[in-house]
């Protein structure tokens, strides 16, 4: 099967290896397991919307390891390819870990009453 680059104007090509440079081809994000990224990925390409967008993406649909740091393709830091418009690329949020706390919420209804009060656990992802 033929790779094609989805990045911008890239015209990276598994048929032509030689202009390759060592360049790999990375699989586009899927939308049905992961749209966010996948939509994060396809602004980042600037396609035009006919050419690149949720309905195009499929098993086949590649970015090469040319528009990441290092040419090495996605990492824990740089998950995103660089923004094929201004060429900027944007270091990974790294979510806090989970924590855990207790509060305690009166009802509305029973506000006079102390002992009907709600023990809501609260989790922060």
């Amino acid at each position: 099967m033929v790779k094609h680059c989805s990045f911008g104007t890239c015209k990276s090509d598994s048929r032509y290896p030689d202009k390759l440079n060592g360049a790999k081809f990375i699989p586009f994000p899927k939308p049905k397991t992961n749209l966010e990224k996948c939509m994060r990925w396809i602004a980042l390409c600037h396609r035009p919307q006919d050419q690149l967008n949720i309905n195009k993406i499929t098993k086949d649909t590649y970015i090469c390891t040319k528009h990441f740091v290092n040419n090495d393709g996605p990492t824990t830091d740089y998950p995103d390819p660089f923004d094929a418009k201004s060429g900027e690329l944007k270091k990974a949020r790294h979510l806090p870990l989970r924590q855990h706390s207790n509060l305690f919420v009166e009802n509305a209804a029973c506000k006079n009453v102390p002992s009907l009060r709600l023990i809501v656990q609260v989790h922060y992802k």
